[in-house]
């Protein structure tokens, strides 16, 4: 669970605390985000999380947190991240408010940015989804 200003919640299967992960971003225990505002799976088995002040993503067993310190997405460290959606393993898709929607090649470290000076009609966008052709619905 995603809280308003507390963190992340984690449950086990019979609803009882497991993990209070802290919104510090102090050290790998902690997640960055000061607001977490959404939470997805990703293809590498751990669960991503952005919202006011970046991504992160947290692994399952350990809930050891990767708050991509010294990678492209640290830019994002004061930004608020809506929602994201992953095409392949390699590929992440990433809305940041008034900034627009970035395409992330996690191998490479490289990001792409759509705006409305390149096509995007706005600057921000809400919901994101693949679909089985590799189009990209925003």
């Amino acid at each position: 669970m995603a809280t308003w200003s507390q963190g992340i919640i984690v449950l086990d299967k019979n609803k009882k605390l497991i993990k209070h992960i802290l919104p510090l971003g102090k050290t790998s225990k902690e997640i960055k985000l000061a607001r977490a505002t959404y939470l997805k799976q990703g293809p590498d088995g751990y669960i991503w999380a952005s919202g006011r002040d970046g991504i992160c993503k947290i692994h399952p067993r350990t809930f050891a947190v990767d708050n991509f310190d010294n990678t492209a997405l640290s830019q994002f460290d004061s930004a608020y991240c809506f929602t994201f959606s992953f095409t392949s393993a390699d590929d992440l898709w990433l809305s940041v408010f008034s900034q627009g929607v970035y395409h992330y090649h996690i191998g490479t470290d490289q990001l792409e940015q759509f705006s409305p000076e390149n096509g995007l009609v706005y600057k921000s966008a809400w919901c994101m989804k693949p679909d089985l052709q590799g189009n990209m619905y925003i």
